[in-house]
């Protein structure tokens, strides 16, 4: 009975949960309009990093959405065993091209 009970459960949500895919699908004609950036590190100054050197990261910032962003500010916050170095901003703002 237990068994019985537990299937009829799981197929009640997988139900539920397929109908209310379809239904969001529905009533945006299937389009997505958002704004999705896509971030990766392009260059690392020195390929490898050594203790108690800097190194220089470059990142590309991509929007793959489908509407305009503005004012994008890429933050970096660095975790053991990296540091902020004085005089070095972790925020740069990003203008679209």
């Amino acid at each position: 009975m237990k068994k019985f009970s537990l299937l009829i459960i799981l197929l009640l949500f997988s139900i539920f949960t397929c109908l209310g895919a379809g239904t969001a699908l529905g009533a945006s004609n299937g389009y997505i309009t958002s704004s999705n950036l896509d971030i990766n590190l392009t260059n690392q100054n020195p390929d490898a990093a050594r203790p108690g050197e800097p190194i220089e990261l470059t990142v590309s910032v991509q929007n793959v959405g489908t509407k305009d962003v503005k004012d994008i500010t890429v933050t970096v916050n660095p975790e053991y065993p990296f540091t902020k170095i004085s005089g070095e901003s972790l925020e740069k703002k990003a203008s679209p091209t």
